[in-house]
């Protein structure tokens, strides 16, 4: 979710930032930097990027979790 139209990332462009509640993720691991998740991760999903820049998300064994 963007915090702010098409922006993704903390001004530095070295976290990911949660619109919901402010927190920040490491971009590499996803370990919760700052925030109410703070230690949690988010939960990685395979991914494939097509030669012409279109990009597919792999979604098989995947679970959604409730807030």
């Amino acid at each position: 979710m963007a915090w702010r139209k098409d922006e993704y990332l903390s001004a530095s462009g070295d976290r990911i930032v949660c619109a919901a509640h402010g927190a920040q993720f490491d971009i590499s691991t996803g370990i919760c930097t700052l925030g109410p998740c703070l230690g949690d991760a988010l939960t990685p999903i395979e991914i494939h990027i097509e030669r012409d820049g279109e990009i597919h998300a792999r979604l098989h064994n995947y679970k959604e979790t409730s807030s």
